[in-house]
């Protein structure tokens, strides 16, 4: 049987956790000039300060929370820097630094040094700008709501919808302060720098031409669509991270409405939903305070139970506009492969959210690194122990190293962790110290090994406990031995004269993609690249020679190797043996 277990978790993430990330990580920008944001409600509750109306609704703890609420909170208007705050409040600036990292942290400030002059016209109204400011976490993109409001000043938007959508739209935007909005008149060509809304509805050579344009001039357009009681946003054509219009134009249905209900101006029951909806989605793509949904995919809102689906797009395989360098190519890739790094590939960096780098440090997040797979009722063999000293001995010694220290060292440094006095040792609590760099510091690779005839080791089947340092017996029957060994291809060249030492790393893509989504099997398979990088160097600096096998046919075997709970994906096979003067004994 195999068991998860963690480490005891903690509620929140530690203010100097936070404030020594926000000084270190260059991702993070602290306010020069720290400002509560507008439209937040401060609440006292027995155990600290409740702050709700942002982005997410933060609960601070501890017996600083009173303090900060009645001393710093009050002082945050932008006035004052952290040495001014440490004046009026009396504190260290370490303390007030410790305090504005956490509220920074919280997304309950921005920075009033960083504020920009109003733009010129009536900007947005009072309620969507004190919107803007008390969201402005929800991605993080701008230091100040004024960059917002600067930001919908300069937007265009051209419309090419039904009729029933223009007003509702136009109203919607010009509250937020974007009154740049004209429809698109047929045959009319937009500017460079305006975003385009067609509605699939419209009649096919309208949608045709515009798909066109933007495909020939590389500019933005954003699909949607209203009918059968189900709105869809999307997909935004963007030429900088999107399939191009012309796999936009692909992917989805035209079915144009009859001429005399497309400019029927009376609205029908879901067109002010679909209106607000894409209303939102065009502020999140104009002024940057939220994630953008239709970004390399559709949202599909269905108006009776109100549920949503998002479906990804991705390029056509042979679309010379998407891979231009498949031009000329006599055979194409798979497009499996292709379409999963595409859909789960990073948005250029002038799209990222930086809000999204804050989920490292959330504690669910840090949590999962101290997870650790255990087979806690199986027997166990505890392994010399392997440091950067004695892995030099190993090296230098005369005579070649036994079976159990090599193998100990081959298991330490890829996939172990590291020792007291080891170099690089880390004594943050925070982190778990391994020897191989994995994402997210998870440790996804876990190694099992098959061993025959090995001086002093046991035949069977065998996985490395790295927080243990040990080996542990996954069988007691040695036929499972010789069956996974025929499937990674029987004997070696020697006919099992030497001893069979294999090794087999699997990848724990469940709980990685607790953290990363489907990228999670993107960064197994990178992990598993680092181990086997540190295999390599640890077995060539004893003496050993390495062949990768390929681990396939053992994936049919999974629960033979690894247990019902063991990982899930099997991703490298690798077989040790002697180089002859070198050999271990």
């Amino acid at each position: 049987m195999s068991a998860l277990v963690s480490e005891p978790g903690q509620r929140g993430t530690p203010a100097a956790v936070v404030a020594a990330a926000v000084s270190t990580d260059p991702q993070f920008r602290l306010p020069a000039r720290p400002q509560l944001c507008r439209g937040l409600h401060v609440v006292d509750t027995p155990d600290g300060v409740v702050i709700d109306g942002g982005a997410e609704r933060q609960h601070l703890r501890g017996a600083s929370a009173s303090a900060l609420r009645r001393l710093l909170l009050p002082l945050l208007d932008g006035s004052r820097d952290i040495a001014g705050l440490a004046r009026a409040t009396g504190w260290s600036d370490s303390a007030v630094h410790q305090a504005v990292a956490t509220l920074y942290f919280a997304g309950v400030l921005e920075d009033a040094a960083q504020t920009v002059p109003p733009p010129e016209g009536d900007g947005p109204s009072e309620p969507a700008a004190v919107w803007m400011s008390r969201t402005l976490d929800c991605a993080r993109v701008h230091p100040h709501s004024s960059h917002a409001a600067l930001a919908a000043a300069r937007a265009r938007v051209r419309l090419s919808v039904r009729a029933s959508w223009q007003q509702p739209l136009r109203t919607a935007l010009a509250d937020l302060g974007i009154t740049d909005v004209l429809p698109l008149a047929p045959g009319e060509e937009a500017p460079e720098d305006a975003l385009v809304v067609a509605d699939l509805a419209a009649p096919r050579a309208t949608v045709d031409r515009i798909v066109e344009e933007s495909a020939r001039r590389g500019s933005r357009l954003l699909l949607a669509d209203e009918r059968d009681g189900r709105v869809a946003v999307g997909p935004l054509v963007d030429p900088s991270a999107t399939a191009c219009a012309h796999c936009a134009r692909g992917a989805v249905a035209l079915r144009p409405l009859p001429p005399e209900e497309f400019l029927d101006a009376a609205p029908t029951p879901g067109a002010a939903t679909a209106a607000g909806l894409i209303a939102e989605e065009l502020r999140a793509l104009l002024l940057r305070g939220e994630p953008v949904q239709s970004l390399g995919g559709r949202l599909v809102v269905d108006l009776a139970d109100l549920s949503t689906t998002t479906y990804k797009l991705t390029p056509e395989v042979g679309c010379r506009a998407c891979y231009p360098t498949a031009a000329g190519r006599d055979g194409l890739p798979e497009d499996g492969p292709l379409h999963y790094e595409h859909a789960v590939a990073f948005p250029p960096r002038h799209l990222v959210n930086p809000k999204a780098h804050q989920h490292h440090f959330r504690p669910e997040n840090v949590g999962l690194q101290f997870e650790r797979l255990r087979y806690p009722n199986n027997p166990r063999l505890p392994l010399p122990d392997a440091s950067l000293a004695d892995l030099e001995k190993l090296t230098a010694g005369a005579e070649p190293p036994p079976w159990p220290e090599a193998l100990a060292a081959l298991m330490r440094f890829t996939a172990g962790l590291r020792g007291p006095g080891d170099e690089g040792e880390s004594t943050d609590p925070t982190r778990v110290n391994r020897w191989a760099p994995t994402g997210g510091n998870l440790g996804s690779p876990h190694v099992y090994a098959l061993l025959r005839d090995v001086p002093g080791l046991p035949d069977g089947v065998h996985y490395y406990d790295a927080a243990d340092h040990a080996l542990t017996a996954m069988h007691p029957h040695t036929e499972h031995l010789g069956t996974l060994l025929a499937a990674l291809g029987g004997e070696a060249e020697d006919g099992g004269t030497r001893p069979g030492v294999h090794l087999v790393l699997a990848s724990d893509v469940g709980r990685v993609a607790r953290k990363y989504g489907p990228f999670a099997y993107r960064v197994g398979n990178l992990d598993t690249g680092c181990a086997l990088a540190q295999l390599a160097l640890t077995a060539r600096a004893i003496g050993l020679a390495h062949g990768l096998l390929d681990p396939h046919p053992l994936q049919r075997h999974r629960e033979l190797l690894v247990g019902a709970a063991g990982p899930a994906l099997i991703t490298a096979a690798v077989r040790l043996h002697d180089e002859g003067s070198g050999s271990c004994r």
